[in-house]
């Protein structure tokens, strides 16, 4: 609203006392909306930064119960500083083991519309892929490799699996690239 004293009629005083009245509460009340909408997006953005997202309730998964979590996105990181964000979150990376839970990956794929890192490599011997863990992860049902190929776009320099947007399926990468992390597990 906007108050306008006409200096050519005498004024009332109570009816200009009045008006800076409501002006005043007026203004009280826009301070105080102001104040609440800065505390608002302040707690928004506290919880973005801790929560960052669990994505599915696994009660089904195919082995314990636990949240999956996507670690921050607004980094990329290397295969191995992505397994070591899970373990700075309190979790371990999410291994794949059947096509409900690569299914769970997909989503999270076409989410991002980008490269995201897989626990598996063979780093330590060339052609036998591993988890993180060290389990054998050769012939894991849920993983859909590259044009149907086994290890796809293996090379010596290549050893870490990633999953990404140009390819339909997981394939073999250079360790050493920035991706967006691992999906992790928190168990109960």
């Amino acid at each position: 609203m906007l108050y306008t004293i006409n200096s050519n009629k005498k004024s009332n005083p109570l009816c200009i006392i009045s008006s800076a009245k409501r002006i005043e509460d007026q203004l009280s009340r826009l301070e105080l909306l102001t104040s609440t909408i800065h505390d608002d997006v302040r707690d928004l953005k506290l919880r973005q930064n801790t929560d960052r997202d669990v994505v599915q309730n696994l009660g089904s998964s195919s082995d314990s119960k636990g949240l999956l979590l996507i670690p921050d996105m607004s980094q990329k990181l290397t295969w191995y500083e992505s397994w070591m964000r899970c373990q700075e979150m309190g979790a371990e990376p999410f291994i794949p083991r059947t096509k409900s839970d690569f299914s769970v990956l997909k989503t999270v794929r076409f989410a991002l519309n980008e490269f995201f890192w897989i626990p598996a490599s063979d780093f330590a011997v060339e052609n036998h892929l591993r988890w993180y863990n060290g389990e054998d992860a050769s012939y894991t049902p849920g993983l859909e490799w590259t044009e149907g190929t086994h290890q796809a776009l293996n090379k010596e320099e290549r050893d870490c699996v990633i999953f990404g947007s140009r390819h339909d399926g997981v394939f073999m990468w250079d360790c050493n690239n920035r991706y967006y992390p691992m999906i992790c597990k928190k168990t109960a």
